[in-house]
């Protein structure tokens, strides 16, 4: 074996350069295991979309996918009515907190007119309005590997049927 005699400094500069190295090396892989972890939960999209029942009166939310969705909120929809006048009304949702696989959940909303509230139109009224109503929807909700989606749904004028235009990873 063949020996290359180093003097106590050189020797200890080796080591220090070996050890950061050797730290930074740890710091990439560390780093690279997260990213292959968030991108596997990228993967599990959840897919949402809307349900409307016109007996009931009702608006729902339907998970069609095979994940879980949570922390899913719905951007205030402007709805435009056309009956003897135009007039165009801002329906808040409230938030809901899971939409496991498959699970429909009821949607809870207000009607305003500008900023003020309007309590004298119950909410289930609406929902017969909006057959004759194109409908631009967009929701924001996470998986559960916390990564943020929001997804786009949209339904044309004197339909019922709701498509899901586009839905993408935020983070």
């Amino acid at each position: 074996m063949i020996s290359i005699p180093f003097d106590p400094q050189t020797k200890d500069l080796l080591i220090i350069i070996l050890s950061t190295l050797l730290l930074v090396t740890l710091i990439i892989i560390i780093f690279l295991v997260i990213t292959i972890g968030r991108e596997r939960y990228r993967k599990m999209v959840p897919l949402l979309t809307f349900l409307v029942d016109y007996d009931t009166s009702g608006l729902y939310l339907k998970n069609i996918s095979g994940y879980p969705a949570k922390n899913i909120t719905v951007k205030d929809l402007e709805v435009v009515l056309e009956e003897d006048f135009r007039k165009t009304l801002t329906v808040k949702f409230e938030p809901i907190d899971l939409l496991v696989t498959n699970d429909i959940a009821k949607l809870n909303f207000l009607i305003y007119d500008g900023a003020y509230k309007l309590i004298n139109i119950q909410p289930d009224k609406l929902v017969a309005h909006l057959r004759a109503t194109a409908l631009h929807i967009q929701l924001q909700y996470f998986n559960l590997g916390s990564i943020k989606f929001e997804s786009t749904i949209v339904k044309e004028k004197g339909t019922s049927k709701f498509v899901i235009e586009k839905t993408v990873p935020l983070d």
